[in-house]
């Protein structure tokens, strides 16, 4: 891993810029190393639990379009690109037609266990509360995380699983984290 030496490496002069901490500091750095690495994970799992509320709600928002009546698939294939190209023009990458796919996929998937729970949390669409006004209020992001337990990336292998009862078996196990070092 780039930038992070194996313990057995580090002495007290192997600092960045060569300035060598107190004897009695050990502690102290370890400490500080322990609280940036808290932090990471944090912002990671934010940031995962973002994601998945963000793509709930943008398939629940491609469903609900394609229920209105046009429910045909050569119409949600259309809509899938057509928004495909304006969301990848307005804000970039992310949303190509397959992630779209996914997005909606998940939101057929998952809707039942969590749709009503993330209504209480964040507003119900059938009764006019919008959920886009209000993105994962700090105070309800516990509650939130408890419904979304993987990442984004885990829910769209999921969604591939055609049986219920294996996609929960394999969403409680943990994907094998993968490294490009030799």
């Amino acid at each position: 891993m780039r930038g992070k030496k194996p313990e057995s490496q580090i002495t007290p002069s192997s600092g960045k810029n060569g300035v060598t901490p107190l004897a009695s500091g050990g502690g102290f750095f370890d400490s500080v190393v322990k609280l940036v690495e808290r932090a990471r994970a944090y912002v990671g799992r934010t940031a995962d639990l973002t994601t998945c509320v963000t793509y709930f709600e943008v398939g629940r928002m491609i469903v609900e379009e394609e229920q209105g009546g046009k429910a045909r698939a050569e119409y949600g294939r259309e809509l899938l690109k057509d928004l495909s190209a304006y969301l990848t023009d307005r804000l970039g990458r992310g949303f190509s037609f397959t992630n779209l796919k996914n997005a909606k996929k998940f939101y057929l998937i998952y809707a039942p266990q969590v749709g009503h729970s993330l209504d209480s949390l964040l507003g119900d669409p059938e009764k006019g509360q919008s959920r886009t006004g209000q993105f994962i209020p700090p105070q309800k992001s516990q509650s939130i995380a408890g419904l979304f337990k993987v990442s984004w990336t885990h829910y769209v292998v999921l969604t591939r699983i055609k049986k219920p009862e294996e996609r929960r078996f394999y969403k409680n196990v943990p994907p094998v984290p993968m490294s490009i070092e030799a």
